[in-house]
């Protein structure tokens, strides 16, 4: 094909010797010129052609790009979720750390509250068996003095 086209560019240059009539010469370069004329449009439609595959390969790469941006911020927006929920699973692992702190310090709180009132019921305890004790001793001194008085009575 190069050499067709520079064999074409020469004979425009230059008429051959062959060719004697002003007629022959204007046929010959129109000739020539017809067949330079189809060369470039083939080659135009060549190009043509080549561009067509390269745009529709443009427009699939374009697509595939604008997939992958896509795809690109919808990781970005799990990746942020993904970071909020672990702040968030910090902030519950903290308040769960403080619950259980209040937790054990009411648990302290009720077990000492709960000694001292265990140790209030032991002592009331005490007192109503000394009470008791005591009663039975009013009775039995009250038994004894009702008994004596009569007695001296007499």
């Amino acid at each position: 094909m190069a050499d067709q086209s520079d064999e074409i560019i020469s004979r425009l240059r230059g008429i051959s010797s062959d060719e004697k009539s002003e007629m022959g010469k204007m046929k010959c370069r129109i000739d020539d010129q017809a067949r330079l004329i189809m060369m470039l449009k083939k080659r135009n439609d060549e190009y043509i052609l080549a561009n067509m595959a390269l745009d529709k390969h443009s427009i699939e790469l374009e697509r595939q790009i604008e997939e992958l941006r896509d795809k690109l911020e919808e990781e970005e927006r799990l990746k942020d979720k993904i970071e909020e929920l672990r702040k968030t699973i910090e902030q519950l692992k903290t308040l769960n750390i403080q619950w259980e702190l209040k937790e054990q310090e009411l648990n302290k709180r009720f077990l000492f509250e709960n000694n001292k009132y265990e140790n209030l019921q032991q002592e009331l305890s005490s007192q109503y068996k000394k009470i008791q004790t005591l009663e039975k001793l009013l009775d039995e001194s009250s038994s004894q003095f009702s008994n004596s008085k009569p007695d001296s009575t007499q």
